[in-house]
């Protein structure tokens, strides 16, 4: 039905309440005779009369009682689905893919996702667990709304801010015998094997840290392996397979056989950010970049 139909479906309810029109009218601050006229224009709607006039006034068909069940249903639906609407147009309700980095999963998406919940609870989420390149590939056409990556990747039509800035670490098996020193430099890593992530998924940190060793360290890094994870790095970190560079979100992920050290002289930050489209198309993306910044704010504090 037309908007017109559902008024005049709301003026026949008042009208079935009251069983009098001028009783009617006064309720809906209206005359009387346009009111009159609002219940003739249904009745020749459906086709049917709904009110039988007698001399003690007006009285329901059957029909009008049939109408009083359905209209009342078809209202409330109406005003659930307005409401339902005007959520998602706000941003109250809707649905938001997110698009998260391993080490983001397993570290502050969970707080961040968490307080957006509790601030929107009717909005669904989904968490997709992406590398960073497929995180902003997945951006660009649209199949997630926000994400949580790493810097470093050319993604025209795309804006971040900041989460965290992660300081790096070295990663060595347990048994090394370099995890007898508390802390390292770069030239005691002159002569590792080294299981790196791979230069693809983030090429302009990957050739930082080659530089940082070349540039204090005087050596260049021995990769035997490029891993696509940080989960598969680790793994093969445990293995005694090699060192490797990570951040130091990183120990948020069980990684059997894996020590961590601080490597002085290494003065590298990894930023985690939250990226979105530039061109907003549905406010739930603004609503949760909004929370995301608000859980850095007060991290920062």
């Amino acid at each position: 039905m037309s908007q017109l139909n559902l008024r005049r479906l709301e003026y026949f309810l008042v009208v079935a309440e009251e069983l009098s029109v001028t009783r009617a009218a006064r309720r809906l601050h209206m005359a009387q005779p346009p009111l009159s006229q609002q219940i003739r224009k249904l009745e020749h709607e459906l086709d049917c009369t709904l009110f039988e006039r007698t001399s003690r006034g007006l009285r329901l068909s059957s029909a009008g009682v049939a109408l009083v069940q359905g209209a009342s249903s078809l209202l409330g639906e109406a005003d659930r689905v307005g409401s339902r609407v005007r959520a998602v147009g706000v941003g109250d309700s809707g649905f938001l893919d997110i698009g998260c980095v391993p080490v983001a999963c397993a570290s502050i998406a969970p707080a961040i996702v968490r307080r957006f919940h509790r601030v929107y609870p009717q909005v669904q989420v989904h968490i997709r667990e992406l590398d960073t390149v497929s995180v902003y590939s997945a951006l660009s056409t649209r199949v997630v709304d926000v994400g949580i990556v790493r810097t470093g990747v050319d993604a025209p039509g795309v804006e971040t801010a900041d989460l965290v800035d992660e300081r790096a670490l070295i990663a060595l098996p347990d048994d090394h015998p370099l995890t007898a020193k508390d802390e390292l430099s770069l030239t005691d890593l002159t002569n590792e094997e080294f299981v790196l992530f791979s230069r693809k998924l983030g090429t302009r940190h990957f050739d930082e840290f080659v530089a940082a060793c070349r540039a204090v360290g005087g050596f260049g890094p021995h990769v035997v392996s490029e891993c696509d994870s940080v989960s598969a790095q680790l793994a093969m970190i445990g293995a005694g397979l090699g060192v490797g560079f990570v951040t130091e979100l990183s120990r948020e992920i069980a990684a059997p056989g894996v020590t961590y050290r601080d490597v002085t002289d290494l003065d590298m930050l990894m930023p985690l950010v939250v990226a979105w489209r530039s061109q907003y198309d549905d406010p739930v993306k603004s609503r949760f970049v909004e929370v995301a910044a608000q859980w850095r704010a007060d991290r920062m504090r």
